[in-house]
């Protein structure tokens, strides 16, 4: 294996889980980098499927261009390595967000997750899509247990408490979850900050 191409590959995760356009974008060059270094280089794929997403909803790129990139990179990504963890939770994300296909994508993060049951974010992913799909409780307490494997993980973790604590009218609780979000530039972040007080 590469091991420049494993550099570049961490590097992009490291931008990556930043949340903003600046660094997304640079993820993407980092593991389009690691790609060709090593074209079979599967996780950078599931890398690059992550970070296009991304770039998609938070609205810095166009979304009818950038999902169906995020699914051929899904799609390379499984063709490399059918057992790739990372690449079933980015396809759960891009069939929740995008395609609306709330059994798919339950579907694939629970493969996600058989394939690497200490992923925190594919849980709390799994969480988020099982609250918004209808069944609050339920999803709330994933994305809790999903904390409890990496305490210190990016607040994304945290926004089911805080959505729940909003949608219930309690506000002191919202604002304590929105600070606990701790996601300096991330718009969401501010917003629900902002929505709390």
């Amino acid at each position: 294996e590469n091991l420049d191409a494993w550099a570049a590959y961490h590097l992009g995760l490291q931008h990556m889980y930043r949340f903003n356009k600046p660094d997304n974008d640079l993820a993407t060059s980092l593991f389009e980098r690691a790609i060709k270094m090593e074209p079979g280089f599967a996780r950078a794929y599931a890398g690059m499927a992550y970070a296009y997403r991304a770039l998609a909803m938070t609205g810095d790129q166009d979304p009818k261009t950038y999902f169906p990139l995020a699914k051929a990179a899904v799609k390379q990504a499984l063709a490399i390595d059918p057992d790739l963890a990372e690449a079933y939770a980015s396809q759960g994300f891009i069939r929740f967000w995008h395609d609306w296909d709330w059994s798919g994508a339950e579907a694939s993060f629970k493969r996600a997750i058989e394939l690497n049951r200490m992923d925190g974010s594919t849980i709390a992913w799994m969480g988020h899509m099982i609250a918004f799909a209808g069944d609050w409780e339920r999803g709330c307490a994933i994305a809790a247990d999903a904390s409890t494997l990496n305490p210190h993980h990016a607040g994304w973790h945290r926004f089911l408490a805080f959505y729940s604590a909003y949608r219930k009218g309690a506000y002191r609780d919202a604002l304590d979850a929105a600070v606990r979000l701790n996601m300096p530039g991330y718009f969401n972040a501010a917003a629900a900050l902002a929505a709390a007080f």
